[in-house]
């Protein structure tokens, strides 16, 4: 028997709860693949979900996070920094920024 559609809502936002909460317990590790398995969690939180425009706020939060321990990296490995600044997503406010540092750092 199909869930009420007020029953498969809670079950949706509790998911999509479940999901956000793994992305910032993984992202608080702040490592540079942390950071990008947070932004793919939280990224699998539905358009519809009351959670997503948290869940896009941080994102662009984790995001900003990437590219600045990108320009770090880029101080002694500019591949290593290239390959950071590559897991920004394209929807973050910062993916411009972050394509116009691939580029520079590949000249």
């Amino acid at each position: 028997m199909d869930k009420p559609p007020a029953a498969a809502l809670s079950e949706g936002n509790s998911i999509d709860q479940q999901r956000l909460t793994s992305a910032e317990v993984e992202a608080r590790q702040g490592t540079p693949s942390a950071l990008a398995n947070a932004i793919v969690q939280a990224n699998q939180i539905s358009p519809e979900s009351p959670l997503r425009f948290q869940a896009e706020l941080s994102i662009d939060a984790w995001s900003e996070r990437l590219l600045d321990l990108a320009r770090s990296q880029a101080r002694s490995n500019r591949q290593a920094a290239i390959a950071i600044a590559s897991q920004i997503p394209r929807a973050s406010r910062v993916y411009e920024s972050a394509q116009s540092q691939i580029q520079s750092w590949q000249q």
